[in-house]
């Protein structure tokens, strides 16, 4: 009897041991982008050098491995000659569907539209736009900046791993135990 114990504390444990180490996501360290965005931009539009204020909105939720993913883009800002003379009011929103059935995001590095984004932290994102904007060639670097982070308890800014989403690996570990101690109960 006293060997069966030994046996579960130490199966238990384990099995803990094993939950901690898988939640341990690669996600954690990925920061969270969800949420308003302060967007500045410098580049050419055709021949022109403009630059592109605005703002921009990343709804996201998080996926069932922990990491962020991309459901809608949204922006709305404007595009100003050298001069400051606006040459375009520029609004638009990327949903699910036009993003592919999401983007998740598993590195520092991803692509929404014709933006390449880096996230540099849960305030800052650097971008490279390349694309086309009215049928014009559009070729500009971008900062995306928010005065504060996602609160990280709140819905899809929250990060790391719960205990509630346990590894398939930990639940068949504690099969073995689920049933020694259903058989101790018989």
């Amino acid at each position: 009897m006293k060997g069966r114990l030994y046996f579960a504390v130490f199966f238990v444990a384990l099995a803990l041991a094993l939950v901690l180490v898988n939640g341990d996501h690669a996600s954690a360290s990925i920061p969270r982008i969800g949420g308003t965005w302060t967007i500045r931009g410098e580049g050419t539009w055709g021949d022109i050098a403009v630059t592109d204020d605005g703002v921009s909105i990343i709804t996201t939720y998080i996926d069932t491995d922990g990491y962020e993913v991309i459901i809608e883009y949204s922006y709305s800002g404007v595009i100003r000659d050298g001069a400051g003379n606006v040459l375009l009011r520029d609004s638009y929103t990327l949903n699910r569907q036009d993003l592919g059935g999401g983007i998740k995001v598993t590195s520092r590095e991803a692509v929404i539209a014709d933006y390449r984004i880096t996230i540099i932290s849960e305030t800052r994102i650097n971008a490279r736009r390349t694309g086309r904007v009215e049928g014009r060639p559009v070729d500009a670097d971008y900062v995306l900046t928010r005065d504060t982070p996602p609160d990280p308890g709140a819905g899809s800014s929250g990060g790391g791993c719960s205990v509630g989403h346990l590894p398939l690996s930990s639940i068949v570990l504690l099969l073995p135990l689920m049933m020694l101690l259903g058989k101790r109960g018989s």
